[in-house]
């Protein structure tokens, strides 16, 4: 009668295992393309010529706020605090499109970027509270 409880814990170990491994094999291999055209906006992940959208692409007319963020810090469990780095955020409705998030662009990029996307989009800028 144990014998389903030892499967699923086998399948939830094997499902954590291929998922640490595709993230390894991404940030070794795959792309993240951003795409914001006259119809829509979306992400694309791409490995091994494979296409993963998250979110799902969203019309361009379904876009209502630019947000730039600024570097802040959030309190951790353990008494600690995790830098979170500034970013853009692109809301189509209730979907986020977050650019810069990982850290590889500056301040003056990310400043820079929501400047052309705030005239492209013509939206304002707004600041996350």
């Amino acid at each position: 009668s144990g014998g389903w409880i030892m499967a699923l814990f086998a399948m939830v170990h094997l499902g954590v295992g291929i998922r640490i491994i595709i993230k390894i094999l991404f940030t070794l291999f795959g792309k993240t393309l951003f795409c914001l055209d006259k119809e829509k906006i979306s992400f694309k992940y791409q490995l091994f010529g494979l296409n993963y959208h998250r979110p799902r692409p969203a019309p361009l007319h379904t876009i209502i706020k630019l947000e730039r963020t600024q570097t802040s810090y959030k309190k951790v469990s353990k008494g600690g605090t995790k830098k979170i780095k500034p970013r853009i955020n692109i809301w189509a409705g209730t979907k986020k499109f977050s650019i810069g998030r990982k850290g590889l662009l500056t301040e003056v990029e990310l400043d820079w970027l929501a400047h052309e996307l705030s005239e492209w989009l013509n939206l304002p800028i707004s600041k996350e509270q």
